[in-house]
């Protein structure tokens, strides 16, 4: 990890929580994640807007395994709903069979949240979250990696989640 992704990620811990710096620094936290993807040479496109009259919002799109990637990125300080969950699979669902997801989430999310992944459909979309998003910034696995080992793991397992440790 690259000390100015390093410094940036210890920045965005420091802001105060007010509703304007919590939206900035949630903004911040989507452009670092696109810089480490970019860095790690699988970006293919950073946040945008469907071509379909601005539908949908998407972070980021990255590429791993030979598999398309739609991004999430959330940095919120307490439990996000399910329905953030849901609405990001809507997405995802909504595009070229064969597309994953990603949900990048800085804290911690709850078991519930993890478990919902997949309650009624296919799974498709890989959690980052809480101890996962520290480890990547202390070095202990590239992003790239995790996601083809993740990718492995959950073809052939039947798991919701797997946690870089």
């Amino acid at each position: 990890m690259k000390e100015q992704f390093l410094n940036k990620y210890q920045e965005l811990k420091s802001y105060r929580n007010t509703k304007e710096s919590s939206q900035e620094r949630g903004r911040e936290f989507e452009k670092l994640i696109n810089n480490i993807f970019r860095d790690e040479g699988i970006l293919v496109k950073e946040s945008y807007y469907t071509s379909d009259n601005k539908s949908e919002q998407i972070d980021g799109v990255i590429e791993v395994s030979n598999r398309y990637i739609l991004v999430e990125t959330k940095w919120v300080e307490s439990n996000i709903s399910a329905s953030d969950l849901y609405s990001f699979i809507g997405k995802v669902e909504n595009k070229f069979e064969g597309t994953l997801g990603l949900f990048v989430s800085k804290e911690k999310l709850s078991d519930n949240f993890i478990n919902s992944i997949d309650k009624g459909r296919k799974h498709r979309v890989i959690v980052l979250h809480g101890d996962d998003i520290e480890a990547i910034f202390n070095n202990t696995v590239s992003i790239k990696k995790y996601l083809e080992y993740a990718i492995k793991v959950f073809s052939y397992d039947n798991v919701n989640h797997v946690s870089i440790k």
